[in-house]
């Protein structure tokens, strides 16, 4: 039997899938579209000073805020 996945790993593999499916989108709707899903399913983190999206793999935004601590990573 394998072990649970660790916060770290669902943070990376939330990541990839996001990552593979932002590369497929074809206009700034479906990238729109995905990014809301994402962020809503806690696959995406959005910095609350400035409004960029994140990855989970990402702990600060540019503008030095911290990630939410409820999100895995």
């Amino acid at each position: 039997m394998s072990n649970p996945p660790t916060p770290e790993d669902e943070a990376e593999n939330r990541t990839a899938a996001v990552v593979a499916l932002l590369a497929e989108c074809v206009t700034s709707h479906e990238t729109n579209a995905l990014s809301r899903v994402a962020l809503r399913a806690k696959f995406l983190w959005r910095c609350h000073p400035c409004r960029r999206d994140h990855y989970l793999t990402t702990d600060t935004c540019s503008c030095r805020a911290k990630r939410p601590a409820d999100l895995p990573g």
